[in-house]
């Protein structure tokens, strides 16, 4: 349930709990002292991963908790040798793109793929290929 309070406000046309519950193994969640304070989902396809839904609690430093879930992510798919990481630009919010350590991961905006519904994504390769 912390999980669709946290979406409540992105999903408001869909069922939170319905979406939340057929896709839960794909969300990373942030906790402090045993609290969900943020979350977000990963799910990979062909040689990609896409990390979105990105929620949080506005009782902790937003910025903290993404970039936190972001390095985690990052991280894992590394670790699964994926070679491309995006984010739907509308996933994240606006001032994040701004961020220092948002461009030094190397994501940049471009086209997303028309097929999967994306207009724009930021993308970060993470190998050759």
């Amino acid at each position: 349930l912390a999980i669709v309070r946290l979406l409540q406000r992105l999903r408001q046309g869909e069922s939170g709990l319905g979406f939340i519950r057929d896709r839960i193994a794909e969300f990373l969640v942030f906790t402090i002292d045993g609290n969900i304070c943020g979350c977000a989902r990963t799910f990979l396809y062909d040689d990609t991963m896409e990390i979105s839904c990105f929620g949080h609690t506005l009782r902790f430093d937003a910025v903290e908790i993404l970039q936190s879930i972001l390095g985690f992510a990052l991280t894992e798919a590394r670790r699964k040798n994926v070679g491309k990481v995006i984010i739907p630009v509308n996933d994240v919010p606006p001032l994040m793109a701004i961020m220092p350590w948002f461009s030094g991961l190397g994501f940049r905006k471009e086209n997303g793929a028309p097929k999967r519904g994306r207009q724009k994504i930021w993308s970060t390769q993470l190998r050759d290929g």
